[in-house]
């Protein structure tokens, strides 16, 4: 349910509906912006986005469907085929956005797993020169050889890079399956 609330917030958040005016071209819009904002609509600057956001914030908005997991979106508008030409950017920005975070976020597991690898293949090398020494300097004592240190390891951190490079394959695919539905 948090994750939920979580999805409803961010589909209507600041920077959600500036991706969505920027996409539509609607910042300096003299149909779209309010009367308060029409003086800086004729400069060649672009609208400041704040200012933009304190007047039409309130244009959209998003609820949860309860008990259903849908989230219900509504664009404001003085024009109701623009509001609905509004809407269904909403959407697309909003699975982009969503695919976007996934990526970033398997990007960055990606990193800290190849990281860890380093770690270990470093430790793995460390410790089997420390294990030859120690058979240098105690000639009397057999260590069993059975396993090889650094094989282990590595073939422990493999396993781990590859279970985080299916992750982002089936992020990808549901980010993908997400993109093919049609609203």
């Amino acid at each position: 349910l948090d994750s939920l609330n979580s999805l409803e917030q961010a589909l209507t958040s600041d920077s959600m509906i500036l991706r969505v005016v920027d996409k539509l071209n609607l910042r300096n819009d003299t149909t779209y912006l309010p009367k308060q904002l029409l003086k800086y609509a004729e400069t060649e600057v672009p609208m400041n986005g704040v200012r933009l956001l304190k007047y039409i914030r309130k244009r959209y908005h998003a609820a949860l469907k309860r008990p259903t997991r849908n989230i219900h979106f509504v664009a404001y508008d003085t024009d109701a085929k623009r509001a609905q030409l509004i809407a269904n950017p909403f959407v697309e920005e909003f699975e982009k956005f969503l695919g976007e975070q996934k990526k970033g976020e398997a990007i960055t597991a990606k990193t800290g797993l190849r990281a860890q690898a380093a770690d270990a293949y470093n430790r793995a090398l460390e410790a089997e020169k420390e294990l030859n020494q120690f058979r240098q300097d105690h000639p009397g004592i057999t260590v069993e050889q059975d396993h090889n240190l650094v094989a282990e390891s590595l073939s422990k951190a493999g396993e781990e890079l590859n279970k985080a490079s299916s992750e982002v394959i089936s992020l990808r695919s549901k980010v993908e399956a997400v993109e093919e539905i049609d609203p």
